[in-house]
């Protein structure tokens, strides 16, 4: 066996540097531990706008994709990743542009192991056609995973015209571009119409809030009624005036992050209930509290919690605050502050239905 050792290979960027292998052979970097054992191999890093296109692009390429969190591989038509297995040793080529899931879900549970990260998703329920495949980002994890973000209200612009045009808040209609890199650059976006197209979603689909800059405030509810969720009409927000509101079956909430999860779903003849209340200029989310409370400074996390504390969001078009895009304090689950939230960091997740395994 031939050794060739250096330090360093040295040109111009304009030479590609060749290393020749007999058809019979093997290229062995940082071999075994007469070598050292401890050298490492470096690949190009980049995002996926950073790809090589053109005449550069090759067959064979290899790169780690810092947006994905995978190492991905050119197979002469797609890219593919590679290098994250599951526990039968499988490796995550479901939700590649190549081969494009139907939801984030189908990937947790054809990988269990499948990590957080941007998928690339083609909606297959009613609607999905008009999608095609989408890159997604993913929570894979929390409370079972299968979690697609569908809206993100991120930077106030002044104010809801300048924002976000004639519709109402980026959460509750289509609104923008489904951005899979809304946590890192805040794009406001809603496409509850892409939720609406994923195959199974409905009346019992869930939805996650949570804020970027505070992980551990988590909120799980089922949507209830679907198809109020992609509409800019307010009356589509007006809720029962019934003491009760609509209420929403099935919930969880944690404001310690995902081991922290709470139940607080309807149990039939207690007063103990998550709701939608009020509307249609402010209605929300509340839990355990008097209809309609309204106030801030009351309420904690293991008692009650009026909609300020919660969701709360607004929807009138006169006299719209730009710090009042979720009005009062949301996601706080605590006794709301007051309305100051200017910046919005408020993520939203949608799955068709709950995993089955946790």
């Amino acid at each position: 066996m031939s050794t060739v050792k250096t330090a360093s290979i040295e040109g111009t960027s304009d030479n590609d540097f060749v290393v020749v292998v007999p058809s019979d052979g093997n290229l062995i970097i940082g071999g075994g531990l007469e070598f050292g054992g401890d050298a490492t191999l470096s690949i190009p890093v980049g995002t996926t706008a950073q790809r090589p296109t053109g005449q550069a692009l090759q067959t064979g390429m290899i790169r780690f994709n810092t947006d994905v969190g995978f190492i991905e591989v050119y197979t002469g038509a797609n890219w593919i990743n590679f290098g994250e297995t599951t526990a039968s040793g499988s490796y995550v080529d479901l939700g590649t542009q190549g081969n494009p899931a139907s939801s984030a879900l189908a990937i947790k549970r054809q990988y269990p192991n499948a990590p957080d990260g941007v998928y690339w998703i083609d909606p297959s329920g009613t609607g999905g056609d008009a999608f095609g495949p989408t890159q997604v980002y993913c929570d894979m994890t929390t409370d079972g995973g299968g979690w697609m973000m569908v809206a993100y209200a991120g930077n106030i612009n002044t104010n809801k015209t300048n924002t976000v045009g004639s519709n109402y808040l980026p959460l509750f209609n289509t609104y923008g571009t489904l951005s899979s890199t809304a946590k890192t650059n805040r794009t406001a976006f809603s496409r509850m119409d892409f939720a609406k197209a994923i195959e199974g979603a409905g009346d019992t689909s869930q939805l996650m809030a949570r804020r970027t800059e505070c992980q551990s405030k988590i909120f799980i509810w089922e949507v209830t009624e679907l198809n109020r969720f992609d509409t800019t009409a307010n009356v589509n927000w007006t809720f029962p005036s019934n003491n009760i509101g609509t209420v929403i079956r099935k919930c969880r909430m944690s404001n310690k992050g995902p081991m922290g999860l709470v139940s607080r779903d309807y149990i039939a003849g207690e007063a103990d209930r998550v709701r939608y209340e009020n509307g249609p200029s402010y209605p929300g989310i509340a839990w355990n509290s008097s209809f309609n409370a309204n106030n801030d400074n009351s309420g904690n996390f293991e008692q009650f919690l009026v909609r300020r504390s919660i969701l709360y969001w607004e929807t009138q078009e006169n006299g719209y605050q730009a710090n009042q895009w979720f009005h009062a304090d949301p996601m706080h689950l605590a006794a709301s502050r007051g309305p100051d939230n200017s910046v919005q960091d408020m993520e939203f997740y949608f799955r068709e239905e709950e995993p089955g395994f946790s």
